[in-house]
């Protein structure tokens, strides 16, 4: 049985701190699938590399003598590529969103409670904070 501690700082606003660490949590995971989409794109971008070189390849052996078909492959292997980024940098821009707001939610609360409880040093209000969200994750 858990034991209910005594907190001076009020339940509401220690669980909205409990709640932007788990958000926070999340986003760290989300951070983690990010290697695997990057490791993903450096594999689109090897074989975008071989299929350039292939295309390379045809071009000076002469199996693709027609210049606008030769560009219409260049064409497609470079969109190929941009759309690969163009995932990434959505996927980034967001995390970077998703960070931003919950920065902008960590520095309200802390205003809110160093204006309810201006007694307290930060010191106190991290340890009390610290110690809730750890009791509570």
């Amino acid at each position: 049985m858990k034991l209910k501690t005594k907190y001076i700082i009020s339940e509401n606003l220690l669980k909205s701190a409990l709640r932007i660490r788990k958000d926070y949590l999340k986003i760290k995971n989300e951070i983690n699938n990010y290697d695997d989409l990057a490791t993903n794109f450096v594999s689109s971008l090897d074989t975008k590399t071989s299929d350039l070189k292939d295309l390379y390849e045809k071009i000076n052996n002469g199996s693709i003598k027609n210049t606008d078909h030769a560009k219409e492959e260049m064409m497609k292997i470079i969109l190929g590529l941009e759309t690969s980024s163009l995932e990434i940098e959505s996927e980034i821009d967001s995390l970077n969103d998703s960070i931003e707001v919950l920065q902008k939610e960590e520095g309200n609360l802390y205003l809110k409670i160093k204006e309810r409880y201006n007694d307290l040093s930060d010191d106190q209000i991290l340890d009390e904070v610290s110690s809730y969200i750890k009791a509570n994750i």
